[in-house]
């Protein structure tokens, strides 16, 4: 994962219509989709980006693909955060169904995996950052 600044600088470039008017910086936040399995993982990045973002974002967590195809389609979301090793769907396959599902909402993969090739190759095909 990249840095506080990544995760604030999404905040600028996600869609006026996925933001509310809650208690953000000129009362809107963006709703963070957040697809991650392990409930470690889950609660270290809604900590990490609490601290980040602090009333910029208010996050909702799935844990899996399919759950979260289906949050998407409901709309509302301006950011989503994926882990590409889900028990559903694993690599590239996981980036590839939700930017097809969604092209316009910026998506930012999680990935624990040693080999970055695979983080870089789903920025290649248009994710917003790993």
């Amino acid at each position: 994962m990249h840095t506080e600044a990544n995760v604030l600088n999404v905040e600028a470039q996600a869609p006026e219509s996925a933001q509310s008017g809650a208690s953000g910086p000129e009362g809107r936040r963006v709703k963070a989709l957040l697809i991650e399995d392990n409930p470690g993982d889950a609660r270290l990045i809604e900590l990490m980006v609490s601290e980040a973002g602090g009333d910029y974002f208010e996050v909702e967590q799935v844990q899996r693909l399919k759950q979260g195809l289906s949050r998407l389609a409901e709309g509302g979301f301006g950011l989503v955060l994926c882990d590409l090793s889900l028990p559903d769907s694993h690599g590239l396959e996981t980036f590839a169904r939700l930017h097809a599902q969604a092209p316009q909402v910026p998506i930012i993969v999680l990935s624990g995996l040693n080999d970055t090739t695979v983080a870089v190759e789903a920025v290649h095909q248009g994710a917003q950052d790993f």
